[in-house]
């Protein structure tokens, strides 16, 4: 293909090359007559000499144009110049939904919506007598104004609001499409595309099954190891429950999906309009089972609770923009394996997966080693996670596929599709908190020190944060939604108190205006939520600006708060579900006991208190305990 950048064809001038396909070249061109930049496809030389492949070419244009609709790409002009065949389209800027994917899968709400605007987008095209016929992620663009679809090359005329389902007008696509010809993409084809029959509108709905599918798991529906097994597959197959990888995904949704991939054409969804319907029906939140409790709630948080019924018992709520004066909180109980306790401390013994969907928590029979579990938000049984014995501080990995923790003076992670957990490096001494940024690096707090960085895949650890004067050390990092900053909990002389660092520079400042959030977490709805005197907290916050945009205002009482070191007991996930121990207050006492080779346990002094991670002096003559301060800054612990 000779070099077009810098050439003017008609009045578009091209400005540079943006992507290619088997049906042509795109490039980003000006429309010099309208300014305007545009989307210009060039069908390649070697093609043009095909009359089949330069009316498909052509035929491309003719569909599209008679499309109008804000989920489908606006076809602006069809022409040839110089020899040139090519047609201008409306340039998108956004994310194709395959890159998207290589992060791993939406979050359930954001992949319900790509999907309805998908739908929408091809009821229209359907209705018009359009069948796409390669539906792919890589032909769906995410934009800040939903999804588009794209590049109706392969799109075959049918006769305008025909039936689909005897969907049949072989006129000019005989010649251009002869039965027992594949066109499309193997890994979105239905069966009838794959034995070469004649699509129509229900060859659409199947692969976008295919695509819904992997959207929400961020698995393919078939795999293969080479092209005839995937075609192996796609005939004979059937995917897995998405349920069964998506905690989230409701029931509805699997049968949804089931419907799309058929193999029996008469046995899937039969228009597109369907399809969208049903899928709004599982977005409102109606096929999900649920007790509504219904009171008022004037505040500018609405959220629902999910209570636990153990002796350690946990609620679940989500933080959403408020839309009335009311809110109905749906409450579900949940409950620890049985004989299962989550054995207290001063760290919380469990943490959400960023989508909301599971529940990851440390907990032990008496007299056992404690280890990790795993259980569905939707479901009823916890798994043990193999390999996690006496492990602590858990946390995921952006995309839920991973979880780090700590155990015996090591960072580990382990895949949750299996596998032994694998280390990431040795850490210098008591954790507290730590999480993994989109970047793969994992930030990490420990005692009395700054925060410290190491990448996922191991390596040297690098401090991040330096102690400025008045501060102790700083607690409990979360990365923001920009990747380039973290919120933590900086311990001040006034007690503990939220503050954001840069992970350019290691700079921070503390959030002077909140109180003694002694653990601080972001929420996707705009705020931070913390705790301060058995009080749940919410204030608008611009992570873009990481400022301070409203005020504290109180949303929930009686989450239990050690009255020593100040500390809540909470997680919260990135869509705002927040898990917490409600109740009275818990008491961190223990008292220093010297353990003679015997196994028999003497006390050093009579007095109990929040004694934490004692060490001897180098001489062995003296046996220390941190001090740290509580939330109006009085010190707790002791040094013996």
């Amino acid at each position: 293909m000779q070099d077009l950048i810098g050439r003017t064809l008609g009045h578009y001038r091209i400005v540079d090359k943006i992507g290619e396909g088997g049906m042509g070249e795109v490039y980003l061109a000006r429309d010099e007559r309208l300014d305007r930049d545009v989307a210009l496809k060039v069908l390649p030389e070697h093609l043009a000499e095909d009359p089949q492949r330069r009316e498909r070419f052509e035929r491309e244009g003719r569909a599209v144009s008679s499309l109008n609709h804000p989920n489908i790409c606006t076809l602006y002009d069809i022409g040839q110049h110089d020899g040139i065949d090519f047609i201008v389209m409306e340039y998108i800027e956004g994310e194709s939904l395959a890159n998207r994917l290589e992060k791993g899968a939406m979050p359930l709400e954001r992949a319900l919506q790509v999907g309805i605007e998908i739908a929408d987008g091809l009821n229209k095209a359907h209705r018009r007598g359009i069948v796409h016929r390669d539906l792919k992620p890589g032909n769906i663009m995410l934009t800040k104004d939903g999804a588009k679809l794209l590049d109706f090359g392969l799109a075959k005329l049918m006769a305008p609001d025909a039936d689909v389902a005897e969907s049949a007008l072989a006129t000019e696509d005989k010649a251009l499409t002869a039965e027992g010809t594949i066109l499309g993409t193997v890994q979105y084809m239905a069966p009838e595309q794959l034995e070469g029959k004649e699509a129509d509108a229900r060859t659409d709905i199947f692969a976008f099954g295919a695509l819904l599918y992997e959207t929400i798991t961020g698995d393919r529906a078939f795999e293969g190891t080479s092209r005839a097994s995937l075609i192996s597959a796609i005939m004979s197959s059937e995917p897995r429950h998405m349920s069964k990888l998506q905690a989230a995904s409701p029931p509805a949704l699997d049968r949804t999906v089931a419907k799309c991939l058929a193999k029996d054409p008469e046995e899937r969804w039969q228009t597109a309009r369907d399809l969208v319907d049903e899928l709004r029906w599982i977005d409102s939140g109606a096929a999900v089972e649920t007790t509504v409790v219904a009171r008022p709630q004037p505040r500018r948080l609405a959220f629902g609770a999910l209570v636990g019924a153990l002796v350690a018992m946990a609620i679940m709520w989500a933080i959403r923009p408020e839309t009335s004066s009311t809110s109905s909180p749906a409450r579900l109980h949940l409950s620890l394996p049985d004989g299962h306790e989550f054995g207290i401390n001063w760290i919380p013994p469990f943490v959400f997966s960023p989508d909301g969907s599971q529940l990851l928590f440390r907990s032990q029979r008496p007299g056992e080693s404690r280890r990790l579990h795993l259980r569905p938000i939707n479901g009823f049984d916890a798994s043990p996670l193999t390999g996690t014995e006496g492990a602590d501080m858990p946390f995921f990995s952006p995309d839920g596929r991973w979880i780090g923790f700590f155990r015996g003076g090591t960072l580990w992670k382990l895949s949750l599709a299996g596998g032994a957990p694998m280390t990431i490096c040795d850490v210098p001494q008591m954790v507290v908190g730590a999480s993994w940024g989109p970047d793969d690096s994992i930030v990490f707090a420990s005692v009395g020190s700054g925060l410290m960085r190491v990448p996922a895949t191991g390596g040297a650890i690098d401090a991040l944060t330096a102690l400025q004067q008045g501060e102790q050390q700083h607690w409990w990092p979360q990365f923001l939604p920009d990747g380039k900053s973290v919120l933590f909990s900086a311990n001040t002389q006034s007690g503990f108190r939220p503050a954001v660092a840069s992970l350019e520079t290691g700079e921070h400042h503390v959030l002077e205006e909140l109180g003694a959030g002694r653990v601080a977490r972001y929420v996707s709805s705009g705020h931070i939520v913390y705790a301060e005197g058995g009080q749940l907290l919410a204030v608008a916050f611009d992570p873009e600006r990481l400022q301070l945009t409203g005020t504290a205002s109180a949303v929930l009482d009686g989450i239990h708060t050690s009255p020593t070191s100040g500390l809540a007991y909470f997680a919260v996930s990135n869509t705002g579900t927040l898990a917490y121990l409600p109740g009275g207050q818990v008491e961190l006492e223990r008292q220093l006991v010297l353990v003679d080779r015997q196994g028999v346990g003497t006390p050093i002094v009579d007095e109990r208190g929040n004694f934490l991670s004692p060490r001897y002096s180098p001489d062995g003559k003296n046996l220390r305990s941190p001090v740290f301060r509580d939330r109006e800054g009085e010190p707790f612990g002791s040094t013996t």
